[in-house]
């Protein structure tokens, strides 16, 4: 089955409208259930918080972050002719630091649809767009919204 351009970005639009709605409704979940699941304290969850606690505490015994000043440009970039901007959640927000842990169950799978759709598009055997390359600049806004606003500020500038 061929597509033409425009199914195909239609096609991309839809994958990557659904990809990027799960992965926000399964973070916020993870937020929510993060943060309110310690609300009704009584002994056994008093204990199990504490269990908590300490292994949060060893985490950060362990990983040393040294604080880390705003800008940090978490990018992807895949050189073209028309170049197509994207600003994805790939890294969990972090109170220490800028970026925390990448999330690999949402902003990475958003970001390798993005990748291999331009690859598909890029390497098409009838060429979609004849003598014309996509390419991409994608940036991480780590899911913060002041430092997401600073990147689409980027963006602008250029």
């Amino acid at each position: 089955m061929r597509l033409n351009f425009y199914s195909f970005f239609f096609i991309f639009a839809i994958i990557s409208s659904v990809v990027c709605s799960k992965t926000r409704y399964v973070h916020g979940m993870h937020r929510y259930y993060t943060k309110h699941k310690l609300s009704n304290f009584n002994e056994e969850t008093f204990a199990l918080a504490s269990a908590d606690a300490e292994i949060q505490h060893q985490h950060h015994l362990r990983h040393q972050h040294e604080e880390v000043p705003w800008p940090v440009k978490k990018e992807a970039v895949v050189e073209g002719d028309l170049v197509l901007g994207g600003l994805m959640m790939v890294h969990e927000r972090e109170e220490s630091i800028t970026c925390g842990p990448v999330m690999p169950q949402g902003g990475v799978q958003a970001l390798e649809t993005m990748l291999y759709t331009l690859d598909r598009v890029n390497k098409a055997e009838e060429a979609v767009l004849p003598g014309i390359s996509l390419g991409a600049h994608i940036l991480d806004d780590c899911d913060k919204d002041t430092y997401g606003l600073e990147m689409a500020v980027d963006f602008i500038k250029g």
